[in-house]
């Protein structure tokens, strides 16, 4: 009872101020000091959005042209920063606190042309004149949510960048007051840093600031008066009906906001009166305040919108508006309560696991103990990790929760990063899902994908084969200044290339709960957000009533519960927006059988993540993820193969699973620790299973080969001739060269024979290699070379050229400028075309480096010795040679095969010649070609892509992360680009030429506080090869080089029998359609085919010597039957729609 007295008390001490407010002619306001010294009222602004640099922190800069500011209430200001905010001046008093409250004014005036951040920094401005009558030294003290920034007469009197609470008389300066007018311009951030932990508790969720000017004594400043100018000198106000309901004296009553600009002098009271169907409905202010402020009232829901007559009375002075009420969605906002997967991200990966089997636990007591709480189980790999160290007890417990619908299960094991992995990688991550529906009986209609900002155009198509209907996208903009939210619809239906489609719903993040509020305590700040948010979703023309906010506490954290038991409390007071404890199949549900379904906008395109492409580091590691992705196809594809042509040969199932298990480790969400989680012992521990994830993939992938190939030739082995076994694993017939490995420098030399033509064939000794190209190695098949001793050299006829400065084949001439030491043209001899822009400021695969936060572009590296050398390899090779002392990019080779309308490009890096340095180096290989008014198409995951025509909007990026292959080509001529290794790629216009520019990034090279624990020891190489050719693009052709080159000819040295010679197992008459994959299941071999062809449908004939007395037809993910087959003997046709992978069950 005291302490109440004691508030109002304050609070008439406080008003005070405005007694003695005064008005003249030319509308300049004055007001007289406070008795306890707070600066009555205020001209205001804001809020005015603030770039973020590093990780989330505040970039102070100017926005308004402070100090140089001295506004009139009414004018209008405009942002100078990215966001271009123009907004008006109004006059706020302080409340009874003496506080200027921004929360309560300018935060409720919602800009909803600035996306949702999850990171943020916004400031308000408040400005003053303080009018002196002589000058002299005072005391400003100051009180501030959060960051504060103080100047007096456009000279910055303080700063203060901390986190805090704000408090009276926080901080004290010394300011000195000229005689006249001071301007008083106070400057306050509020940021995403609000919502944490302060050091001595947790922060309010305010935002404001207290400021009181006092005598040296301490005693408040008395000769002094406030001026407010203004523009408006009558009191005005506007009204809007809200979704804001409650539910009074058992009916829904719905609330209206009325805004004042009061322009009375002294604090009076008002009444406002509202007829609304026939009816009055008057409401009493008790204390209106000098300047604009915020008061809600309800009245009965509003069925329809309608105008409705309006009256403010003030001071005996009638103010009448006719205002519309618009009828209001009746929200519903589903909590989905989660746990983000992040490993490795916050403490090593074990730790990971235990953390989140942690949480599950504690996810089992609130489901015993609250009847309506409900879950999502974000990955897979968590549920996996629960039934690894856990009791089936407790294991049976969850499943039995999720098979009663209070847990869901996101069938996705990792959130991996979509652009790293392979299609077969995406297909596999789903299997453990898939599994479990099948061992269980559990469901799942719905997906989440966190933390990632965007995927591949794969993932509509596969996530539809599997049953799921909706994808929850809690995408991290806040290094892409969120453009995607800007551009992209709320919710809507995402197709893939073959028309597919689910539904994506764009989350600002993971952690939405708690910029909703939700973790603060406060009601009154959940309300705000909620303002905030709906009104910026409803700007985007969202239909449905039901709002989904994907919600982890943190990473690898615990359960959110605070969030759960807020919205449990709010429930009590209002009606809607109503929360309800929610999962992603809840949500699905809920949405599938809404109206706002049947309404959604239908988006086609790719939306890779820049985070795939960007800046990216572990080069090694993807090197070896990437060598992996492609051979791991080739063991699979020869593992079944074994096992029909044998079948008592069991399917290495196990060891395949285990390695696509250690790529999607890797690939998953998760780099590394994050800088400052853990001490250098810990990184190295976490980069340790990292580099173990991509080595035991790797290692099951060569086991697979081994045991396969040794399966396969074992039926072979004779003594009649020594020889090769060559197996091509792709269905075309195709040539490739082989390296044979001896044990000995001295081994014996051979020559090698054809066994099926009995012809020689050219081959080159080096040391313990031998190198030949072994031709026309069948679709799926083999064919063997024998080796017999040499007895004499033998000259064999070959097209393999080389003079002072040039190598050729049949096929193409490359020459070397001698003066500038790069290559300077490549001819294609079958058109006699130049190949190569020599008018390109890069020059044709000489390295270049980048480093964009010096807004310097790729350019070429200069200042390294460079030498050539010319390497006759022949009757097999030529190679021309460029050497580059100290350099990063070391050595680049040109290599002409005999036969082989290819040329080869490989480029070695040096990892101890990048240095220490302090801004992101970004290493390069230009490839320009010369062809006009050329396009480039880019093969990623779900197809092929033109940058500025497959890409969702708000994706602006120029880089690509590639499958296999590009193509650059116009109407009539094409060349086809791909790389083994270098995943990413930067699509280039150059400015002189205007010709694209393909730069493949090697390498980068980060600074030390990047974190990225980056190997800079011993060497890499990169391969690349192109072609050219007539015609515009041809997807089957760009396809096949791309596949080619990631895919060698596996091959086994034995002694082996000479027939059968060669042997084709299965044939595609299509090269458009392309076998990703043969594999060996329960229930018969899936066939898994993809069509290359992102435009058009394409229909093949599949013949096979296997598919004897077999029935055959597509399923789908989850094997389901799509469609029988029918099969004539030994061939059945299929039709695959653009882009589509399909899945054949064999029986």
């Amino acid at each position: 009872m005291i302490k109440k007295q004691l508030s109002i008390l304050f609070f008439l001490v406080v008003i005070q101020s405005f007694v003695g407010f005064a008005q003249d002619k030319n509308n300049e306001i004055t007001m007289n000091p406070n008795v306890q010294g707070f600066i009555p009222a205020w001209l205001v602004t804001g809020p005015f959005e603030f770039p973020l640099v590093g990780f989330g922190d505040s970039k102070d800069t100017t926005a308004i042209g402070e100090p140089e500011i001295s506004p009139v209430e009414g004018s209008y200001v405009v942002s100078n920063q990215p966001d271009k905010e123009k907004l008006q001046w109004f006059a706020e008093s302080i409340n009874g606190q003496g506080f200027i409250n921004f929360n309560k004014t300018i935060q409720w005036d919602v800009n909803t042309k600035v996306p949702i951040k999850i990171w943020f920094t916004r400031a308000g401005y408040a400005f003053t004149t303080i009018v002196s009558e002589t000058e002299k030294e005072v005391l400003l003290t100051l009180g501030s949510n959060s960051q504060v920034k103080v100047f007096l007469n456009r000279e910055k009197v303080f700063s203060n960048d901390n986190l805090r609470n704000a408090l009276v008389n926080q901080d004290t300066i010394r300011i000195r007051l000229k005689k006249g007018n001071n301007h008083l311009i106070v400057k306050v951030f509020n940021t995403h840093k609000n919502n944490g932990i302060a050091y001595f508790g947790v922060i309010k969720w305010e935002w404001g600031f207290f400021a009181r000017l006092l005598e040296k004594n301490g005693s408040p400043v008395k000769d002094v008066k406030y001026l407010i100018k203004s523009e408006k000198n009558k009191t005005d106000y506007n009204a809007a009906s809200t979704f804001f309901y409650k539910k009074m004296d058992n009916k829904l009553k719905q609330r209206i906001d009325v805004t004042i600009n009061s322009k009375s002098v002294e604090p009076v009271s008002a009444v406002f009166i509202i007829r609304n169907n026939k009816k009055d409905y008057q409401f009493r202010i008790d204390t209106l305040l000098f300047g604009l402020t915020r008061h809600s009232f309800y009245i009965p829901e509003i069925t329809e919108s309608s105008l409705a007559n309006t009256e403010l009375i003030v001071n005996n002075d009638v103010i009448q508006k006719e205002i519309q009420l618009e009828q209001q969605k009746k929200y519903s906002i589903h909590l989905m309560l989660l746990n983000h997967t992040d490993v490795g991200y916050t403490h090593p990966q074990p730790v990971c696991e235990e953390l989140h089997c942690n949480t599950l636990d504690d996810v089992l007591k609130m489901c015993k103990e609250h009847p309506d709480f409900h879950w999502t189980i974000e990955t897979t790999w968590q549920l996996a990790a629960y039934e690894k160290l856990r009791t089936k007890e407790k294991f049976l417990e969850l499943i039995n929760l999720i098979k009663e619908g209070r847990i869901a299960l996101s069938p996705i094991y990792t959130n991996p990063f979509t652009g790293w992995i392979s299609e077969e990688e995406m297909l596999n991550s789903l299997d453990i899902a898939k599994n479990y529906r099948e061992k269980y009986g559990i469901s799942f209609t719905g997906a989440v994908y966190n933390d990632v900002p965007g995927q591949t155009w794969f993932l509509p198509q596969v996530l539809s084969k599997a049953g799921v209907k909706f994808l929850a996208e809690g995408i991290n903009e806040f290094y892409s200044s969120y453009k995607l939210q800007q551009t992209l619809p709320k919710i809507f239906k995402w197709e893939g290339a073959d028309g597919s489609q689910v539904v994506t719903y764009i989350n600002e993040a993971y952690n939405e709960g708690r910029s909703y509020g939700l973790e603060s305590n406060n009601l009154l700040t959940v309300e705000q957000r909620l303002w905030e948010r709906i009104k910026k979703i409803e700007a985007k023309e969202y239909k449905p009533d039901i709002i989904l906010i994907n919600s982890s506490f943190s990473d690898n954290s615990a359960i959110a519960s605070d969030q759960y038991f807020l919205a449990t409390k709010w429930n009590e007071l209002f009606e809607y927006p109503k929360f309800i404890s929610s999962d992603v199949n809840t949500f699905t549900n809920a949405l599938l059988n809404s109206k706002a379904y049947n309404e959604l906008p239908v988006l086609k395109g790719d939306f890779t993540s820049n985070w795939d492409i960007m800046y990216q580091g572990e080069f090694e590691r993807n090197k070896s993820e990437r060598w992996s992705q492609h051979q791991l196809l080739s063991a699979e594809k020869l593992s079944t193969l074994s096992c029909i042509l044998d079948s008592t040969k069991a399917p290495m199932n196990f060891e395949i699973g285990e390695a696509y298990k250690s790529l999607v480790q890797f690939s998953g969400h998760g780099s590394g620790l994050e800088l400052g989680y853990g001490s250098p012992e810990d990184n190295k521990l976490t980069m340790d299973y990292r580099q173990s994830y991509v080595e035991n993939a790797r290692l099951g992938t060569e086991a697979v080969l081994l045991k396969a190939m040794y399966r396969l030739t074992k039926p072979e082995e004779s003594f009649e001739s020594e020889g090769i076994y060559v197996f091509n694993t792709l269905s075309w017939t195709r040539d490739d060269l082989i390296e044979v490995r001896y044990p000995f420098d001295s081994s014996p030399e051979y020559d090698i024979f054809d066994a099926v033509t009995n012809k020689q064939v050219p081959s080159f000794r080096k040391n313990h290699k031998q190198y030949f190209i072994a031709r026309d190695v069948p679709s799926y098949g083999y064919k063997k070379y024998l080796m017999r001793a040499k007895t004499k050299s033998t000259e064999l006829a070959n097209d393999l050229k080389k003079n002072d400065n040039s190598i050729e084949n049949q096929f193409y001439k490359i020459t070397l400028d001698a003066n500038r030491l790069s290559v300077s043209s490549v001819i294609d001899k079958k058109s006699g075309r130049e190949l190569l822009d020599n008018k390109n400021k890069l020059e044709f695969a000489k390295p270049t480096v980048e480093k964009f936060q010096l807004n310097q572009p790729h350019s070429t590296l200069t200042g390294n010795k460079t030498t050539f050398e010319l390497i006759d390899e022949s009757p097999v090779r030529m190679i021309l040679s460029l050497n580059f002392d100290n350099a990063v990019i070391e050595k680049v080779n040109f290599t002409l095969l005999e036969g082989i309308d290819k040329v080869f490009v490989d480029a070695e890096v040096n990892l101890e010649a990048m240095k220490t340095t302090k801004i992101v180096e970004e290493y390069g290989l230009p490839f320009s070609f010369n062809l006009q008014d050329a396009k480039v198409k880019s093969e990623i995951l779900g197809g092929y892509i033109e940058l500025d025509k497959d890409r969702l909007p708000g994706i602006e990026h120029d880089g690509v992360s590639l499958r296999h292959s590009a193509s650059i080509f116009n109407d009539k001529e094409n060349i086809i680009w791909s790389t083994a290794d270098a995943r990413v790629i930067k699509i280039r216009t150059d400015s002189t030429t205007k010709n694209p520019v393909v730069i493949s990034n090697l390498m980068t090279n980060f600074p030390v506080d990047w974190n990225r624990h980056e190997n800079q020891k011993g060497k890499l190489n990169f391969s690349y090869a192109f072609t050219s050719g007539k015609g515009t693009f041809d997807p089957a052709k760009t396809s096949m080089l791309g596949y080619e080159l990631n895919t060698p000819l596996q091959f086994r040295r034995s002694w082996y029998r000479t027939n059968p010679s060669s042997e084709e197992y299965l044939t595609i008459d299509n090269k458009n359609i392309i076998m990703l994959n043969l594999k060996q299941t329960d229930n018969g071999i899936l066939l898994r085919l993809i069509n290359a062809d992102s435009k058009n449908n394409q229909t093949a004939n599949i013949r096979s010597k296997l598919f004897k007395n077999i029935t055959a037809g597509t399923i789908d993910l989850l094997g389901n039957s799509i469609q029988p087959l029918k099969v004539n003997d030994d061939k059945f046709q299929v039709i695959l729609k653009p882009a589509e992978f399909s899945d054949i069950l064999i029986k």
